[in-house]
């Protein structure tokens, strides 16, 4: 079942990115039930980056105080996707300190 859905997603994503580009309400919402797919097959740390997609779109089109904007930003907030976001934040400074520490610079 999820690689039908996530096969039919996709190409739905490819065809509504032809015809109206990355910045549109439908690209959102096929980036948001793409990101529940993933979510049901418990790949967090995707299904994070696209509801993020999908939050951005949203604010971009909508505005910061649309419901559909403060809907996805709550599913980011929630404590599974707040642990997915504190573990990458954790990688980047982790990069980053090795990125110094390569330069000498830590």
């Amino acid at each position: 079942m999820f690689i039908l859905s996530f096969q039919l997603y996709q190409e739905a994503m490819e065809l509504c990115i032809q015809a109206y580009g990355h910045l549109h309400y439908l690209t959102g919402r096929i980036n948001f039930n793409l990101a529940i797919c993933y979510e049901d097959a418990r790949q967090y740390s995707k299904s994070y980056e696209l509801f993020l997609k999908n939050y951005n779109i949203n604010r971009d089109v909508y505005g910061e105080d649309h419901i559909k904007t403060v809907r996805s930003k709550n599913v980011l907030e929630e404590p599974t996707y707040a642990r997915v976001k504190q573990m990458r934040n954790n990688q980047q400074a982790g990069d980053q300190d090795d990125s110094l520490r390569n330069t000498g610079l830590l």
